[in-house]
């Protein structure tokens, strides 16, 4: 992830500003391995898989949105845009198959270490990228309130399955 920023923002510079090109294989990498921890998860046990699964959907819903936002101010028309998100879509399938396929024979203790692996990429993630975006402006109560909703959604969801 850190070769694939570093030639995209090497891209972004040599064109003078966004690239598509760069914005779509980063989401491709980023969903096919968000589908692959999916997959792993699954193998690590039903509940894990389940909760997991309810995390990384809400996710890529809004990673989807910021990703057709993104293609359409580029000028991409409307079935370009579905076509991309159709293409994303596969690619979180297979991931998801490659991982609960490929890890379904490994012993738990490497599923364990790998799915350690994937929370704390993910973590790294919210930490170093989206914490820094999302104090560049003023908070609302109304984001600090959808903030704690999500913590106590996903915490109903465990307690419930």
């Amino acid at each position: 992830m850190l070769a694939l920023k570093w030639f995209g923002d090497r891209r972004e510079a040599a064109a003078g500003g966004r690239d598509t090109r760069s914005l779509l294989t980063a989401l491709g990498v980023d969903v096919v391995l968000d589908g692959a921890l999916i997959g792993l998860s699954f193998a690590a046990g039903e509940k894990q898989g389940l909760l997991l699964t309810v995390g990384l959907v809400l996710e890529l819903f809004f990673l989807g949105v910021s990703c057709a936002t993104s293609l359409r101010s580029l000028g991409q028309t409307a079935l370009k845009v579905s076509v991309t998100a159709a293409i994303l879509g596969i690619g979180l399938l297979a991931g998801a198959g490659a991982g609960a396929g490929v890890l379904n024979a490994v012993t738990p203790v490497y599923i364990d270490a790998l799915l350690a692996f994937g929370v704390a990429a993910l973590l790294y993630l919210v930490t170093e990228e989206l914490l820094v975006e999302a104090h560049e402006d003023p908070e609302t109560p109304v984001q600090t309130a959808m903030f704690f909703l999500g913590f106590i959604l996903l915490f109903m969801i465990d307690m419930l399955v």
